[in-house]
């Protein structure tokens, strides 16, 4: 359960972060059209991750890990999708959109791991108690 719970979290911080990275590079009603997906991605990831604490009482460093371990499959997936196409495969050759794309995206993840850890550091065993009842195991953080 801690391996699907730890992938869910990977996957709605990389939806997040996607989210957050369109909405800086939209305007007017399609940022508006972004930023309902972008609460329901932020929305679903703090209720994993406290989830996740409350569960199994992992150190936000471990969770971070496990969450980096689950992404690199998947954008390696997602790069061998996309590079299939031979205008899209020309795309990604321009080194300075390549890297100026990855320096976004990065800033995009980091923001949001850095206010999720500003939200971690409020988690306590007795509110997630309250909120989620009594847990199953009483070792670890929370």
């Amino acid at each position: 359960m801690q391996k699907h719970i730890v992938a869910r979290i990977a996957t709605e911080w990389s939806a997040a972060s996607t989210y957050l990275w369109l909405l800086a590079h939209a305007t007017g009603e399609l940022q508006r059209a972004i930023a309902q997906p972008l609460q329901d991605e932020v929305n679903h990831l703090t209720k994993f991750w406290g989830f996740s604490c409350w569960a199994f009482g992992t150190a936000l460093s471990h969770q971070v890990c496990q969450c980096f371990a689950s992404l690199v499959p998947l954008l390696g997936h997602h790069a061998r999708e996309r590079c299939t196409n031979s205008g899209l495969r020309q795309e990604f050759h321009l080194v300075a959109d390549g890297l100026l794309l990855l320096v976004e995206l990065g800033f995009s993840f980091a923001r949001v791991m850095t206010k999720l850890h500003i939200w971690d550091r409020g988690l306590y065993l007795p509110y997630l108690t309250g909120v989620l009842g009594t847990r199953l195991h009483q070792t670890g953080r929370c």
